[in-house]
């Protein structure tokens, strides 16, 4: 599967990959995330994906590992629950689905293969709730329509709870008046 990166996770991958020179499987990894990734915008990523600053729990050849948090910053005095996208593990999390496995290869030819087994927290989530909107749905939506077997359109699915149906003038001949007081 494709990781799903927010779009300051690419800005801050792509600078990473402008500033790298060092282990060859760790730019491998990072050019294959750039290259084959699924942007969001922050507020439509699924509610699913390991960002940065999400608390995940996880797996390295089948042992437990986490909660740790994902995070941008580099270095070896790091909390102990840290770990960060400049390290092959934080990187190769970042994107990933809860219960996607992804394996990882290093320079030296070991293999270490990592499974998603919950995330705690995702921020972008968590200021989805805060402001209301619902976990897991994008900001904005497109309308859902259903098709008839005639091909016309039967009817909107509900809409989610606060919104006001569109009244539509079905004798303005295609005329759009523009927007009404309410």
């Amino acid at each position: 599967m494709r990781p799903l990166l927010t779009t300051k996770d690419i800005d801050i991958l792509t600078a990473m990959l402008d500033r790298s020179s060092g282990d060859p499987a760790f730019l491998r990894l990072l050019r294959d995330k750039l290259n084959g990734a699924t942007v969001h915008f922050p507020d439509d990523i699924p509610s699913d994906v390991v960002t940065l600053n999400s608390r995940v729990c996880y797996s390295v050849n089948g042992r437990q590992l986490g909660p740790h948090i994902i995070v941008q910053i580099e270095g070896d005095d790091l909390p102990p629950f840290a770990l960060s996208i400049h390290a092959m593990r934080g990187l190769a999390l970042l994107g990933l689905t809860v219960g996607e496995v992804r394996t990882i290869e290093y320079a030296d030819g070991r293999h270490d293969v990592l499974a998603v087994e919950e995330l705690i927290f995702q921020p972008e989530a968590d200021r989805r709730f805060r402001d209301g909107r619902p976990f897991g749905r994008p900001a904005i939506r497109p309308a859902a329509l259903e098709a008839t077997s005639r091909g016309g359109l039967s009817r909107a699915t509900p809409l989610p709870p606060g919104r006001r149906p569109v009244e539509i003038d079905e004798d303005s001949n295609g005329d759009d008046p523009g927007p009404q007081a309410p």
